[in-house]
């Protein structure tokens, strides 16, 4: 998935993680670039979630809605069933499965 995601995001396309990074933890030296966090509050590596200024990389279910649907193009890493996933709470049409490999889904908001 992270050679996916190294071949087809450009600069200005944001990557994201939903749940805890340290699930994905090889994801951010491997693209050696930044990831947002999707729902991942709640965990060990989120220490950075609780100042104002981590508030742009921890991102929440509204976050995610309010962003997908924009002009940027936007990449999701999920280690979540679709069934529970944040996809659920996204416009279906929007919604475009790129990969499911080894219990992730890569997903983007374009196709």
């Amino acid at each position: 998935m992270a050679e996916l995601l190294r071949a087809q995001a450009r600069p200005q396309d944001l990557i994201l993680h939903e749940g805890p990074l340290e699930n994905s933890g090889g994801l951010v030296l491997y693209l050696g670039r930044s990831v947002k966090v999707v729902d991942g509050r709640q965990s060990s590596l989120a220490f950075g979630a609780t100042f104002p200024e981590g508030r742009d990389v921890f991102w929440d279910r509204a976050d995610l809605r309010a962003r997908w649907g924009g002009r940027e193009r936007l990449f999701l890493l999920s280690g979540v069933k679709p069934e529970r996933s944040v996809v659920r709470g996204l416009d279906p049409k929007s919604v475009h499965l790129l990969l499911k490999s080894g219990g992730r889904w890569l997903y983007s908001n374009r196709p």
